[in-house]
């Protein structure tokens, strides 16, 4: 192999499919590995890691009024064929709808809105205007993948006939609804990606004025969600420590056998772990990580491959995802923390639709104090076996949540993690809030009591 500059991160010249979980044919399985060379940012070597590239995304929210004149939202069934196997998935998962890119390059807006008019067109709908949801690309997945997604939301009309495009229309109103419900698991036969939640949630967040003021409805499915059948599941490669290659053989609702090739994963944890700041107690801070992510370091958008990421990792074994978020505090941040330091914030979902990889979202209030040392995997160390976190920092918690540039470059599971964490420290302070009234309230005496004389 010719001798590359080790400061230029590069990728092998090989040709290798991007096409997943059902459109890829056997023979081309090997060609999805692709090595990348680049300078580690913390030990200073040259690393060597296999990653799978995936063409980047554009997700937008589809709003419309319906004959009503109530604004309603769309989910779209999407094969994701990773699933089949999973207690309450049956291969079908309703998605924000989203769009492959032609380039990993960054478009003009006016591009990006070229794209959207015409897939949109597809979808059998007439696109009347668009706006910005998130203003940065979002990795999507960083452990292997390169997929990167921007997010918008599109305003449409139905066109009159045309083919039938397994779209399933929401009011608006059931939003928070259906957030909640997949925070919570989901429900049999009907969820969604991490992908979509941050989607949906961007929304939400973007119209939360207009929404208060919308009379709250429950979710309720429109029409049944069509299952498939796994009828076969194999793993056929197996030479990365992060990702495997897996061929399934499913059943369509017409009875039709197919085969899909899909990028397999342990499943995963992200574990938002805040501080109680000194001089404010009534501010949290967000401990957050640098990580150098090997599938990104060739992007432009993200300088050596650096993320902003919080504590988090694939589970072992046998191990439950409340182990390896303690141990995983334990490992990266020496935090002693204990079960009754962790709230689930989100339960297990797909963190991807290009891997089969579940990750779920914890958050832990931490004290700073009660550090311990820290117990890092051999990959954590650099040369002279220090840490590499060093790189940890603190985030208000609160500049968060007002100005979402603060946390970036950073996947879709860290911003919806910061997102979550957010909403539950203000649900927290507001029940405290009300307790502390109630108090106060009970210890006022009523007309009729003696009151006290001082």
């Amino acid at each position: 192999m010719e001798e590359k500059n080790n400061n230029v991160p590069y990728i092998d010249n090989e040709t290798y499919s991007t096409d997943l979980n059902g459109y890829t044919d056997f023979t081309t399985i090997p060609e999805f590995q692709a090595p990348v060379h680049y300078k580690n940012a913390f030990k200073g070597s040259i690393d060597t890691q296999k990653i799978i590239s995936n063409p980047d995304i554009v997700v937008s929210n589809l709003i419309r009024k319906n004959e009503n004149g109530e604004f309603e939202f769309a989910l779209m069934e999407t094969i994701v064929t990773s699933t089949l196997g999973r207690d309450g998935y049956y291969g079908i998962l309703l998605e924000t709808p989203f769009f492959e890119l032609p380039t990993k390059e960054t478009l003009p807006y006016e591009e990006i809105v070229s794209i959207l008019d015409k897939n949109i067109l597809d979808l059998n709908l007439y696109m009347e205007g668009n706006s910005k949801l998130d203003e940065h690309k979002t990795p999507i997945h960083q452990s292997f993948t390169d997929q990167c997604g921007q997010f918008y939301v599109s305003a449409v009309s139905s066109r009159q006939g045309g083919p039938d495009i397994k779209l399933h229309w929401f009011l608006i109103s059931s939003l928070s609804s259906y957030i909640n419900l997949q925070l919570n698991g989901g429900m049999d036969n009907v969820h969604s990606s991490m992908q979509t939640l941050y989607a949906l949630k961007l929304l939400e967040r973007k119209y939360k004025a207009e929404l208060n003021k919308l009379p709250h409805t429950e979710f309720k499915l429109d029409k049944e969600v069509p299952k498939l059948e796994l009828v076969s599941k194999k793993q056929i490669i197996k030479n990365s420590p992060r990702f495997t290659i897996v061929d399934v053989t499913y059943k369509l609702p017409d009875s039709t056998i197919a085969y899909s090739t899909y990028a397999g994963s342990r499943d995963s944890m992200e574990n938002i772990i805040l501080e109680k700041d000194d001089k404010n107690p009534s501010q949290y801070n967000l401990v957050v990580s640098k990580q150098q992510r090997s599938p990104f370091v060739t992007n432009k958008e993200f300088p050596n491959g650096i993320l902003n990421e919080f504590t988090g990792g694939m589970l072992e074994e046998g191990q439950t995802i409340e182990d390896a978020a303690i141990a995983e505090a334990s490992q990266e941040q020496a935090y002693g923390l204990e079960k009754g330091n962790l709230t689930l914030l989100y339960k297990p979902a797909v963190c991807s639709l290009s891997t089969g990889e579940f990750g779920a979202i914890f958050v832990s209030i931490a004290d700073n104090k009660k550090r311990t040392e820290q117990n890092l995997d051999k990959g954590e160390k650099d040369n002279s076996g220090e840490s590499i976190s060093s790189n940890q920092y603190y985030l208000p918690l609160k500049e968060v949540e007002e100005n979402s540039d603060s946390l970036n470059p950073a996947p879709i599971a860290a911003k919806l993690g910061a997102m979550l964490s957010y909403e539950y420290i203000e649900k927290q302070k507001k029940q405290e809030r009300a307790q502390l009234s109630t108090d106060e309230n009970s210890r006022i005496p009523k007309e009729d009591e003696p009151h006290e004389v001082r």
